[in-house]
């Protein structure tokens, strides 16, 4: 908290401090701050945790704060739609495989994250796609919490400020047995058979599966323009499968 506090005044000396604990006291009350823990919003471990967020978004010059319940929806679409496509047979292919030609999800990452974890995931899926540990499909994300925040001014970048934040997603890993695209039809196939459908043939048409949750911790970041319109990059993306209470960081 005392770095935060540093910040603000080297940005802005103490009137931009003064600004930042007015806006504090005027949009988080101790109801309100009590509202957005109960609701899973916001869940710092430490107070000062819990006060780096709120001054986060609180700190930009413009009259309007950030509004945590929106971010933290915007936050949950991002992870899940990032997982989705790192997860994706065509990410896979592609990484592993080096085709000239992208596929949606490499754009995808290009457009929302930073250089430096574009690279990283990449080579992550590059790695999965040429081990034979199979193919993981996302069953959906829990609402994310916002477990930090940070604001920061630098030389290259201006003023910036950071979230970070925790979720989890149950996922189903296919067991690689043929390409990436013949599994990614079989699992679509799968999706749209009856699930009534019974009888041995049935049975031994289901494919090999295991199943656990990915725990996530997302970072994400902003420039300050003058404008007050703020435009999330995705900084950093962490990623723990857990099976059988073992984690496997990927």
């Amino acid at each position: 908290m005392l770095r935060q506090l540093t910040s603000v005044v080297f940005a802005g000396g103490f009137t931009r401090l003064g600004q930042v604990q007015k806006r504090m006291a005027k949009h988080f009350p101790v109801p309100v701050v009590d509202e957005l823990m109960e609701e899973g919003v916001i869940r710092p471990k430490t107070t000062p945790k819990a006060m780096c967020i709120l001054s986060t978004a609180c700190v930009p010059e413009s009259d309007e704060h950030i509004d945590l319940r929106e971010f933290q929806s915007g936050a949950t679409h991002a992870v899940h739609e990032a997982l989705v496509q790192l997860y994706s047979p065509s990410m896979l292919d592609f990484a592993a495989n080096g085709h000239s030609e992208s596929c949606d999800a490499n754009e995808y990452f290009k457009a929302v994250c930073s250089d430096h974890l574009y690279k990283k995931l990449f080579n992550f899926a590059a790695k999965m796609g040429k081990n034979t540990v199979g193919v993981v499909s996302v069953d959906g994300v829990a609402p994310c919490a916002i477990v930090d925040g940070s604001f920061e001014e630098s030389d290259e970048d201006g003023e910036f400020v950071t979230f970070v934040v925790n979720c989890s997603s149950p996922y189903t890993k296919h067991v690689k047995e043929e390409t990436a695209h013949e599994l990614e039809q079989r699992i679509v196939a799968a999706s749209s058979e009856d699930p009534t459908k019974q009888g041995p043939t049935a049975e031994e048409d289901q494919p090999e599966v295991e199943e656990g949750v990915l725990k996530v911790v997302a970072t994400f970041k902003s420039l300050l323009p003058s404008s007050g319109e703020l435009d999330w990059t995705l900084q950093e993306l962490r990623i723990a499968a857990v099976k059988g209470g073992k984690p496997a960081v990927a």
